[in-house]
């Protein structure tokens, strides 16, 4: 009786198993979406990963610590700068102290700025290395800070690096001038209640603005701070919807009408989650004025769930609607930059929610864990993508789903292509590219999965485990994905059985 039973569950398994390869088979593949080159460079076991950052059009910039160490108390950085065919252009080593740790970097004007903390115990001094792409002559310089400084944002304008952080757990905004080696903090910051939330670089003037929230006596509220390059205070703009609204979260971008333009998340209460989308317009004269977007009155905010489920929610909606009331939507969203497609102002923002587990079942040494929830990383369920005019008014909305990411570090999964009135969605994961290709609120083409390509016909993806993977924008419609892979090879000639390899495609919405 027992061999029957086994020839049949092997069928079902056999049977499944093929149905779930068919289903994978079956994803659609955007033909819009190409890869036309590739780069690998062989990664063996304790190599470090390597940092890149996008130089336009110039290339892409590979940097990381090299296994070489040239002199005792030294150690090698490898550089590589890729051209725009993903082909070699040079490569470079340089020799820094062994204690220094890199703790941010910039690329702007033919020069790769590197920000290295002297020690891990030495949060008051840091070390930059200014690096020209053309000769790969270096300058290094020092900078030192009373007290320790944590730092969160770095940035380079006009030769002056833009350092922002906490210090003693207040925020703090710093300059420092790489001509002169003086260093300067701009005021405004260190005795309020104030957290820094975005340094932004204006790319049409020497001027850039600071982002934060602001405690008053009864709401929270965000206000946005204008230095010159100098670090003197231009302006000064609290926000105050007369509504009362608390404004959370945001992200602002100025336009060349000098125009500010601030897009967020608010709440009726304060607390982590929002009920909706705010968009704050200030002109030059400083007069602002709000639009208000509940997530329930947006068209396609719930596309991104089962068609079950999003008809209920619509029902749920529509429902309260007819007794006058609103039902109550609460997300974190991490808002992207406001871009400008013709006349049109496009906001894009990532819903995500925080993971735990219960570890009471979990033991330790034989004895239970009881001790409460565990964080166990950030849950993305969808983009949302909203159209508007410059009176603040929807035009349209569109959203794309992305609930397959987990992650412990938050940060921006998807990038978007504008090409006229269409507008492309797209991420990477597990080596696949995810598209999707709106207009206005149709869907042009639906989520569609490219598999990241290879280098040879013959290679296959093993599961590598690395978190070192992305998406980014290059230049104009062009992007770069980049990750590490294991990859077999069985049956072509010539190439390894077994690889490990960082990897960095080209990809083209064309």
């Amino acid at each position: 009786m027992k061999t029957p039973r086994l020839i049949l569950f092997l069928f079902l398994f056999l049977l499944c198993s093929f149905s779930s390869w068919a289903q994978r088979k079956e994803k659609p593949v955007s033909e819009v979406i190409v890869q036309p080159y590739r780069y690998e460079a062989p990664l063996e076991e304790g190599d470090d990963d390597f940092f890149v950052v996008s130089a336009k059009e110039e290339g892409v910039l590979l940097f990381r610590e090299a296994q070489v160490r040239p002199q005792e108390g030294f150690r090698s950085w490898e550089f590589t700068l890729l051209d725009t065919t993903l082909n070699v252009k040079w490569k470079h080593l340089m020799a820094l102290d062994i204690n220094l740790i890199l703790n941010g970097y910039e690329y702007i004007d033919g020069k790769l700025y590197l920000l290295y903390q002297k020690s891990q115990y030495k949060l008051y001094e840091y070390q930059f290395v200014v690096m020209d792409l053309y000769t790969r002559d270096t300058t290094q310089h020092t900078f030192k800070n009373a007290l320790p400084l944590v730092l969160t944002e770095f940035f380079v304008k006009k030769n002056v690096a833009i350092l922002g952080g906490t210090v003693n757990y207040r925020s703090v905004v710093m300059l420092f001038d790489f001509a002169t080696n003086k260093q300067k903090v701009v005021p405004g910051f260190y005795n309020n209640r104030s957290e820094l939330l975005q340094i932004k670089v204006d790319q049409y003037d020497s001027a850039f603005d600071v982002l934060v929230t602001e405690r008053l006596a009864n709401r929270y509220t965000l206000s946005t701070k204008t230095y010159s390059i100098q670090g003197d205070l231009l302006q000064n703009i609290i926000l105050e919807p007369k509504n009362g609204m608390h404004l959370l979260f945001g992200s602002t971008t100025a336009f060349e009408n000098d125009a500010r333009l601030i897009a967020g998340t608010y709440s009726p209460k304060p607390g982590n989650y929002s009920r909706g989308i705010f968009i704050s317009r200030i002109n030059r004269k400083a007069e602002q004025d709000f639009t208000f977007i509940n997530y329930a009155d947006l068209k396609n905010f719930f596309t991104y769930m089962r068609a079950g489920r999003q008809e209920r929610v619509k029902e749920r909606i529509e429902r309260r609607k007819i007794k006058g009331k609103r039902i109550r939507f609460n997300y974190r969203l991490m808002v992207h930059d406001v871009l400008k497609m013709d006349d049109t102002y496009v906001m894009l923002a990532e819903a995500y929610y925080p993971v735990y587990t219960n570890p009471s079942t979990l033991a330790y040494s034989g004895i239970a864990n009881t001790s409460g929830l565990i964080f166990d990383g950030y849950r993305y369920t969808h983009a949302v993508l909203i159209g508007f005019n410059e009176k603040g008014e929807v035009l349209w909305d569109n959203s794309f789903e992305i609930n397959d990411i987990k992650t412990f570090t938050l940060r921006k999964f998807v990038q978007v292509a504008l090409d006229g009135e269409k507008t492309v969605l797209l991420y990477v994961y597990d080596d696949v590219i995810r598209s999707k290709i709106v207009m206005g609120n149709e869907v042009l083409e639906g989520k569609t999965f490219n598999p990241v390509a290879l280098k040879f016909e013959s290679d296959e993806v093993k599961r590598d485990g690395s978190d070192l993977n992305g998406l980014e924008a290059w230049y104009d419609n062009t992007f770069y994905a980049y990750g590490v892979q294991r990859i077999k090879n069985l049956s072509q000639s010539g190439v390894e059985l077994n690889r490990r390899v960082f990897y960095l495609n080209k990809v083209i919405y064309k």
